[in-house]
């Protein structure tokens, strides 16, 4: 599968969160001016809201200048148009494990944790691994309880409050070990703890299957979408640039064929790939 790149900071060029090791963070904008827009596409933007029916994408260099419904967004006479009818525009996803340019559906590498970030990140298993991580004050937690469901809802309201996410791996368990775990996914998630995709893989060929695991702890399509690409960014300390589809943020998107809301495996029916504003080939599709 070809890279799929895109520039972070002045030191890496990496799409999907592959060296999520995270060197300085500001998105290198691209020389190019050019006008792009995206015309007709069902756009969901990656925060949870609504999709816009009949949308117009407007990208200039890196970043998307405009957005929203064709009756409010004017398609500049100048730009170069690509037909969105009868298509889904979400943003790319954020894999939170992933280190290689592996797949061109997500940020691998392209988002390095910010370097606090990843100092207050944290790998759990145990209850007793996130009662410490919490109390050192980490916001992101990679993995997810598995020796006990012995806990309460006020334990899950106070990761909530204090706004950590848990990107639970539940793409490296089996048996016992994934029952326990998607049921604490589950109760996490109803409490409002926000979860985001880390798939163990650092070649992010489990990113998919751990979107689908998701689903069976009981997230909707949406829910996953969020997971898997606003609060990665979170998690990423990287909200400000990328992980949702926003005026001013990266221009980093999915055109799919299929609608992901209906069933999160239509994330595999990817048409084309945007990568800071540019169009790259897409003739692979991660496993």
């Amino acid at each position: 599968m070809r890279r799929f790149a895109t520039c972070v900071g002045r030191r890496l060029c990496v799409f999907w969160l592959a060296s999520l090791g995270l060197a300085g963070l500001g998105c290198k904008p691209s020389p190019e001016t050019r006008l792009k827009a995206v015309v007709g596409a069902v756009f969901i933007d990656g925060t949870g809201g609504a999709p816009v029916s009949q949308s117009v994408i407007v990208i200039a260099g890196a970043r998307i200048r405009a957005v929203g419904p064709r009756t409010a967004v004017p398609v500049p006479a100048s730009a170069e148009l690509t037909d969105g009818s009868g298509r889904f525009v979400v943003p790319a996803l954020i894999d939170l494990d992933a280190r290689e340019d592996h797949t061109a559906t997500s940020l691998r590498g392209l988002l390095p944790l910010s370097k606090s970030a990843e100092v207050a990140a944290r790998d759990v298993t145990t209850l007793a691994e996130v009662e410490a991580a919490v109390r050192a004050g980490a916001k992101f937690l990679r993995g997810m309880i598995e020796d006990t469901e012995d806990w309460d809802v006020a334990f899950a309201h106070r990761l909530r409050d204090l706004r950590v996410v848990f990107a639970p791996r539940l793409a490296l368990r089996s048996g016992r070990s994934l029952e326990v775990a998607l049921r604490n996914t589950r109760r996490l998630h109803q409490a409002g703890v926000a979860i985001a995709v880390a798939s163990g893989s650092t070649s992010g060929a489990n990113t998919l299957r751990e979107l689908e695991l998701l689903a069976e702890a009981g997230l909707t399509p949406m829910e996953i979408l969020v997971a898997a690409t606003r609060h990665g960014a979170q998690a990423a300390g990287l909200s400000a640039m990328c992980g949702t589809l926003e005026v001013g943020k990266q221009a980093n998107l999915l055109v799919l064929k299929a609608n992901p809301l209906e069933n999160i495996r239509h994330l595999r029916a990817i048409e084309r790939v945007m990568r800071n504003g540019e169009w790259v080939a897409a003739d692979n599709r991660p496993g």
